[in-house]
């Protein structure tokens, strides 16, 4: 019953601000379970630093570090893992909790996580919990195109980082490491050999069948519906925000992301009208009104996307929708958004 473990939660930023991220809903949702929040900046010029600042005395709690980086690299997508394996070795408390600037804890959940930690697994160092993710803000779709999972929360060990998987790292001329396939650059790794540290889930192999045939079995969609709607009420959900502006999203994959996985894969790819998988030309000759219509078709008809080839709207991407409502927090960010 005297058990009362400490959790520290950790985030990054950079230039959150121009990019319209809810990084401060995100680093106070954090404070309502967390005992610190620690803050690593990558070197933000759009205010961002500033508004850390104001988090900071407005709450001691809120720890901040600036950690520039060269974001010209050729590598700098590995900075990503890199600054994430900082803000966590700065953490103090017995249990870490690492959320994205566009993550956002629900209010009901604060107590679910305490819970947790005073009765985490003997033999577990790391916990996958749920996610919602958000496709869209017209009829709260839920997407059930990918994993509904993340690693979360784990206990403070100076073993357990971020960065490449031993299996993923590769080298390039230079010697800077870069990796294949099948890692962002962030995954939870042993410091001492790069290999990926075990973790416990709530997610089966059974439901992950359910989920991927749902995308054309019906009854397969509604038992998985049935299912999430349960694993939501029960445990710590961390509501997701990255495509719920689709418009935006889409923007940044034009100006950043499609730069960011050439960095971590090595990959050289010129502009062309094959490599854009949202539209049938050159990034450099999408407008802003071809972004804001597809968007807009994309919200409407479609229940998501993985960008990995290009859209086929002839296949009508299912999706769930749930009952619980948006993190209070969230109200005035969602209406600037939608």
């Amino acid at each position: 019953m005297k058990y009362n473990p400490q959790i520290s939660g950790y985030t990054t930023t950079l230039n959150c601000v121009d990019q319209q991220y809810p990084f401060e809903e995100a680093i106070t949702s954090m404070l309502g379970f967390c005992d610190e929040v620690v803050v690593v900046d990558g070197g933000s010029t759009d205010g961002t630093w500033e508004k850390l600042h104001q988090l900071h005395s407005n709450d001691e709690r809120v720890r901040i570090h600036q950690q520039e980086r060269d974001w010209d690299h050729p590598r700098f997508a590995v900075f990503d893992g890199a600054q994430k394996a900082l803000a966590r070795s700065l953490c103090d408390g017995d249990f870490c909790w690492q959320q994205d600037v566009d993550e956002i804890v629900h209010e009901d959940d604060y107590e679910k996580i305490r819970y947790l930690v005073k009765n985490f697994p003997a033999n577990t160092e790391l916990l996958a919990l749920p996610l919602v993710e958000y496709w869209g803000d017209r009829e709260e779709k839920i997407r059930v195109d990918i994993n509904p999972w993340k690693w979360r929360l784990s206990k403070n060990k100076p073993h357990i980082t971020h960065g490449i998987p031993a299996s993923l790292r590769k080298y390039d001329a230079n010697g800077e490491v870069f990796s294949s396939m099948g890692s962002d650059g962030c995954d939870y790794v042993r410091s001492d050999n790069y290999e990926p540290v075990p973790f416990s889930t709530f997610y089966t192999q059974e439901v992950d069948s359910a989920r991927r045939q749902s995308f054309t079995n019906e009854n397969a969609l509604k038992a998985y519906s049935q299912w999430y709607d349960h694993i939501i009420a029960n445990f710590p959900v961390i509501h997701h925000y990255s495509w719920f502006n689709i418009d935006r999203k889409i923007k940044t994959y034009k100006n950043y992301w499609t730069r960011h996985w050439q960095s971590l894969y090595d990959i050289a790819q010129e502009d062309t009208a094959d490599t854009n998988m949202f539209f049938n030309k050159p990034w450099a000759d999408v407008s802003d009104s071809d972004i804001s219509e597809l968007s807009k078709k994309l919200s409407e008809e479609m229940g998501g996307w993985i960008f990995h080839q290009k859209i086929d709207f002839n296949f009508k991407t299912p999706y769930v929708t749930i009952s619980r409502t948006h993190p209070a927090i969230m109200k005035g960010w969602i209406s600037e958004n939608k």
